[in-house]
């Protein structure tokens, strides 16, 4: 009889331990959020696809953000060298080739001297995914906690490929479009500083 209790519970035990977890819940968009609106000091290293009209082109990107401060360096953006940019709320500089270039804001000096239409603002915030808090959002959709997808600032901005970095998910492909123009991270590393 003793013998029969023991096979009992081995065959319990081997049964117990073949059975499949259920997955972990997805986080609440909530709390996805409130993590990614924590992350106000990392780095990314990746490329940035750039495309307008029918010219296009690519760059090796590096992007250090500490609260509202950035650098960014861009390495081969159409042929022009590496480019690097740094700045805050209230004012950006900009090297070349040609010398230093300063203005107030990121996005109209980068227009004057490339052509090229880049939301320098907002992208601190949707390259960790999650909407710039000082614009309204036209429309967003959410799937597993996460953004899919956000109309902001007359760009669209699309996720994929999210990846937990120190235990939070952040997306290894940002596509940013507009009418004629579009642009396209691809984080290759993340680092929370």
């Amino acid at each position: 009889m003793l013998q029969y209790r023991w096979l009992a519970l081995a065959l319990l035990a081997l049964l117990s331990a073949c059975a499949t977890r259920p997955p972990a819940p997805a986080p609440t968009y909530d709390a996805h959020q409130s993590a990614l609106a924590l992350i106000d000091h990392w780095r990314v290293e990746g490329k940035l696809g750039l495309r307008k009209d029918n010219r296009g082109g690519s760059a090796a990107l590096q992007w250090e953000q500490h609260g509202p401060s950035y650098s960014v360096h861009l390495h081969g953006p159409l042929g022009m060298g590496s480019v690097y940019i740094d700045g805050d709320d209230s004012k950006v500089r900009l090297r070349d080739k040609n010398g230093d270039h300063r203005a107030a804001n990121a996005e109209d000096l980068i227009a004057q001297l490339t052509g090229w239409q880049i939301p320098v603002s907002p992208i601190r915030y949707w390259a960790k995914g999650m909407p710039d808090p000082t614009l309204p959002i036209t429309s967003q959709r959410v799937a597993d906690g996460r953004l899919i997808e956000l109309q902001q600032a007359g760009w669209t901005i699309k996720y994929s490929n999210y990846q937990p970095v120190d235990g939070v998910w952040l997306p290894h492909k940002v596509t940013m479009s507009r009418p004629q123009a579009s642009l396209t991270l691809l984080p290759k590393q993340w680092q929370l500083l």
